[in-house]
């Protein structure tokens, strides 16, 4: 600052009779004199802009200095740095550091507003300026990285934020000293994020260290005091030590309001956390006004639509119907889901897929979690309780699939060249991180090769960042996503029937005999006018129930033709106890219906219905009603596909080899000596480098038959592709622009059992793929290596593809994820834009393939059924074929195959 303007500033001050000056402006921040501050820092910014005028350095310092007033004082007004920025900007070169600090105070600012998208930015770019200035290991750059632990935080990503705790941690105990507040802060930080990571005796210690620290720098009744005392007693209520925990929450609050003032937001978070305490002794009455009074200030502070009011309604919820006021929690509860679900819509357009899942799963579920067991409890007599549930849970699931879908439709409709380039981008750093995964590290050492694939997924998460922030300029809003109940129930057709499962966590809330929450599922069932909910019962018994089943289906599946009688016995066993428990509930809401549309939750989705054993040696496929999957239940009133690709493309019996020496296989093993009889699927446990895969010849004999149907049906040539055609190249230039896409060829998951490299564990996109030419070597061409993941075709522009039909094994398999479905194969194509997806729930003879696939296409191409009509007919006539002939009508050969997504 200049001379003259401390000469002038000075004559001022002495006009003026005041007294605030940067320095005792900072001094009231630091003692928490919070509102002081403000005061003063307002006169502060009256005396600079007398001074200096309003374009100046001066006016711009002093308005950071309010900026950082006002937030610490508990408002998110962005306003004050977002005009120090502005001058800053006219004033100074782009990297001058003094554009870093105000860009960081506005990030800050912006996140305790809940605007995580812009701060990121903002951070980023801060970060940028002080790495080029001052190195990228400087003080300015760790302490800079303050910004972006809190983004972390707030938005569930503690994986990210817990490397940059410890580094700011190491750099302030050398700089400042290891007793030292910002020491402290950085102690507070790291403990808070292994609390979020449930590492709970790692957290204690520094908590408790921290604590040691403010109280002998700052004195007993300290604001930082009063937070470390927070900080200790959540891990304190994790691990059960509620009693342990309640003085100090209790002496917290104390200090906060004599320190802050009772209309904090600190206060106010103190309040709900002894509430929580109050409500884990089951003391409800204490905690139901401390609740309602964290709601209050929450709400007036932060206002309606913050996502900690969300949060303030979420904890009230809970504490009302723990109280038995079961019309009082439902109404905060409904309003706790809609801020919620509204907040995520927004925030993950400026996030990578796997951000975007974290703050989704990050305490999303828990609204509707309480909101089900309300509805599926002791709140089922309430007016219109099942439709508003069932309605909040449509609007609810899949928003980052909505989100991921919607960037790639604005590919296709966007004239924009820069929205052309990004998504490029994201498509050649996709292929980048799946071609790094299926080389595997080699003969690199195993931190080279971790640095290589961290690199790679950054510049793929920043890809996808770019480009969901350019195309959500561009796209118009989708209404789908807004779309509930009453959307389902007008697009549902005559005679049909709808089932939506959804698995979550209940919670009794009968305090007289207080119970812990127990994982279940439940049915909501519309048929005509009439909906109703049915509860399913415990998830631990369903999900083993579905597991035992698949047991039985990969028991036939190692070895066909063998105690076939035996096997189907088992199988009929295993799976009447699974319709016991998730199809015979439903089954009497469904009267007269011919078709069902069925929207699948947790291990559900992994289940084909119409392979359920009923009476008489009988299966659900023939007994009705026809069965067809959706994503979501706003599927159904998505409108019809305005746009259609052209033709057929159809690729199998890919040489694995490119015709080169057969080479050993120790993963896909023929199941029988017949060579038209090997099941497409993976076997065992092992990373995609090691991955090796069978002929399948009768592959070849499928894609021939499908594109002669094709061609008599719709009058074209030949255009079926094997051998060494059927490339990784081939496959992603020709599929675009097709109307169907068939792929018969090896499909593979590598599941969470196996003990796979830290990419495959990390990333289910990188563990399921299609195996095209070429895939036992992985010596195709430089940019090509036979192996296309899930992530690959996610990146495609698959728009007006109506068909993918994935005739492999295991092609529907991937990791569930609640709300957000199956991640794998399906997702990927889907996201990608095929309408629909035609996939296996497990492995599948290869001749049994070829004959349902032929029958599909009949019904579908030649006769003009719908899918679901096409689908259920192509498994019948196999089935009624094998019991004509005396043959095991074990489902592996007749039911491996279901569709999802549009039925039309």
């Amino acid at each position: 600052m200049c001379y003259a303007f401390y000469f002038a500033l000075c004559t001022v001050l002495a006009a003026q009779d005041l007294t605030p000056s940067p320095k005792h402006i900072e001094d009231l921040i630091a003692d928490a004199k919070y509102a002081q501050a403000e005061v003063e820092a307002r006169a502060w910014l009256t005396i600079a802009e007398k001074t200096s005028g309003r374009e100046s350095l001066e006016v711009a310092g002093a308005l950071d200095l309010l900026s950082q007033a006002v937030r610490t004082n508990g408002k998110s007004d962005a306003a004050p740095a977002e005009e120090a920025l502005a001058i800053k900007e006219r004033l100074l070169p782009p990297g001058d550091p003094r554009i870093a600090h105000t860009l960081h105070e506005l990030g800050t600012v912006l996140v305790l507003a809940g605007e995580y998208t812009r701060a990121r930015e903002l951070h980023e770019r801060a970060l940028k300026i002080h790495s080029d200035a001052f190195g990228p290991a400087s003080r300015q750059v760790m302490e800079g990285s303050l910004g972006l632990i809190s983004l972390y935080y707030d938005i569930g990503d503690y994986e990210a934020a817990l490397p940059l705790c410890e580094k700011v941690l190491a750099l302030r105990e050398v700089t400042y000293g290891p007793r030292s507040e910002p020491a402290a802060q950085s102690l507070s930080d790291l403990g808070i994020m292994l609390w979020k990571l449930k590492r709970y005796k790692e957290a204690r210690p520094l908590l408790e260290r921290a604590l040691s620290i403010r109280e002998e720098k700052n004195g007993p009744d300290s604001p930082w005091v009063a937070a470390s005392l927070n900080n200790l007693s959540l891990v304190l209520d994790a691990t059960g030590a509620q009693i342990e925990s309640l003085p100090l929450l209790q002496r917290a609050m104390i200090i906060r309001e004599k320190r802050l003032g009772p209309d904090h937001p600190r206060v106010a978070i103190g309040i709900s956390n002894l509430a929580s305490c109050l409500s884990a002794l089951h003391r409800y009455e204490e905690a139901l006004p401390l609740r309602e009074r964290a709601l209050a200030i929450t709400e007036k502070a932060m206002g309606a639509w913050h996502p900690d009011t969300a949060t303030r309604l979420r904890e009230l919820t809970e504490t009302r119907a723990y109280l038995g006021d079961f019309a009082g929690a439902l109404e905060a509860d409904l309003r706790s889901v809609e801020i919620r679900r509204e907040h995520v819509r927004w925030t993950v357009r400026g996030m990578s897929e796997r951000q975007a899942l974290l703050y989704y799963a990050s305490d999303y579920h828990l609204p509707l979690d309480y909101l089900l067991s309300l509805a599926s409890g002791p709140g089922k007599d309430l007016p219109h309780v099942t439709e508003k549930a069932w309605d909040a849970l449509i609007r609810s699931r899949a928003l980052v699939f909505d989100e991921m879908a919607a960037r790639q439709r604005t590919v296709d409709a966007s004239s924009s060249a820069e929205v052309a380039s990004l998504a490029q981008a994201l498509a050649d750093a996709r292929s980048r991180l799946s071609k790094l995964v299926v080389e595997g590290p080699g003969k690199r050492p195993a931190g080279e090769y971790a640095a290589a694939f961290d690199a790679a997924r950054q510049s793929k998460e920043i890809a996808e960042r770019d480009m969901g922030m350019k195309s959500s300029a561009f796209r118009e809003e989708l209404l789908e996503s807004h779309l509930g109940l009453d959307a389902a129930r007008k697009a549902l057709p005559a005679g049909a029937g709808l089932v939506a499962l959804a698995a979550y966590e209940h919670f009794p809330f009968q305090r007289e005999r207080y119970e812990k929450s127990v994982r279940q599922y439940v049915a909501f069932v519309l048929n005509g006018e009439n909906v109703s909910l049915v509860s399913l019962g415990p998830a631990l018994a369903i999900d083993a129930a579905v597991a035992k089943w698949h047991e039985q289906i990969s028991r036939q599946a190692d070895s066909p033709g063998i105690a076939d009688r035996r096997n189907e016995a088992s199988y009929r066993a295993a799976g009447e106890s699974l319709r016991r428990l998730i199809w015979d509930p439903v089954m009497p809401r469904l009267a007269g219906i011919q078709r069902v549309f069925i929207v699948p939750d947790g291990a559900i989705h992994l289940v084909d219905f119409a392979a359920l054993p009923v009476v008489k040696n009988r299966y659900l496929a023939e007994t009705g009603p026809t069965a067809h999957y959706l994503s979501t239940e706003r599927d159904l009133a998505v409108p019809a596909a305005s746009q259609h690709g052209t033709g057929l493309l159809a690729m199998g019996d890919p040489d694995f080899n490119l015709a080169q020496k057969q080479v050993a296989s120790s993963a896909i093993r023929r199941r029988d000596a017949k060579p038209l009889n090997s099941p497409r699927r993976t076997r065992g446990c092992m990373d995609l480098p090691t991955l090796q895969f069978d002929p399948l010849p009768a592959s070849g004999i499928e894609v021939r038959e499908i594109a002669s149907a094709w061609n008599l049906a719709q009058h074209a040539s030949d255009n079926s592709i094997t051998g060494t055609r059927a490339t990784e190249t081939l496959f992603k230039q020709a599929a675009p622009g097709k109307r169907v896409v068939h792929l018969a060829t090896h499909g593979f998951f590598l599941g969470g059992e196996c003990k796979a490299p830290h990419p495959i564990a990390h990333s289910p996109l990188l563990r399921a793929g299609l195996a095209f030419a070429g895939a036992n070597t992985h010596e195709t061409t430089k940019a090509e290596d036979g192996i296309v993941t899930a992530e690959e075709i996610a990146a495609m522009n698959l728009q007006g593809v109506d068909w993918a039909v994935l005739s492999g094994c295991d092609t529907g398999a991937g990791e569930v994820t609640t709300g957000e479905g199956v991640f794998g194969l399906r997702r990927a194509f889907q996201v990608s834009g095929v309408r629909t997806v035609i996939m296996s729930l497990w492995s599948v003879d290869d001749e049994s393939a070829r004959l349902w696939m032929r029958g599909l296409y009949e019904r579908r191409f030649r006769d003009g059924s719908d899918v679901p009509t096409a689908v259920r007919d192509a498994s019948l006539r196999l089935l009624r074929d094998r019991r004509a002939k005396g043959r095991s009508t074990h489902p592996f050969y007749w039911a491996g195959f279901i569709a999802a997504g549009d039925w039309r």
